[in-house]
């Protein structure tokens, strides 16, 4: 059952693509429990901080899923059997594109691919594996659209 408090973040959320819905109800909590710091006391207060944090991240696992998607960027000189390994073991499409070391000055290729939360520990498994001195950025996705994002 919804109360005003998530009917006011699922519209907020709507309208911001930065807010999601339990980090709106995160902060409002929080907000509400400092509030009632000085009448419950301190640890009345933080075990309902860290109820409502829990409570929250449960909240946006089951609006965004399991198949939350994240894109790793990668930077190696073993990028051309990253990029084997992952296509071929995971079936996810990469991209492959070239930069140029901003010190060093030597042109590299960069891969970037989109996985889900789940494929994440493949995906760093099969990188280290390969190439323990990768460097691997990985970061997630608000919206993901088009190219090969699901696995068949």
């Amino acid at each position: 059952m919804l109360d005003g408090t998530e009917i006011a973040a699922l519209i907020i959320s709507k309208r911001s693509q930065i807010l999601k819905v339990g980090d709106i109800i995160l902060i409002f909590n929080i907000v509400l429990f400092l509030t009632a710091l000085r009448v419950l006391g301190i640890q009345a207060a933080l075990y309902s901080i860290l109820t409502y944090f829990a409570a929250a991240r449960t909240l946006d696992f089951v609006i965004h899923g399991i198949d939350a998607f994240h894109a790793v960027t990668i930077i190696s000189d073993r990028s051309v059997e990253i990029r084997a390994r992952i296509t071929n073991a995971l079936g996810r499409g990469v991209t492959v594109y070239t930069g140029r070391g901003g010190k060093s000055g030597i042109d590299r290729e960069i891969l970037y691919c989109v996985v889900t939360r789940l494929e994440i520990g493949k995906v760093t498994s099969i990188i280290q594996e390969l190439d323990p001195d990768a460097f691997v950025t990985i970061h997630s996705l608000a919206y993901v659209q088009g190219g090969i994002v699901k696995s068949v």
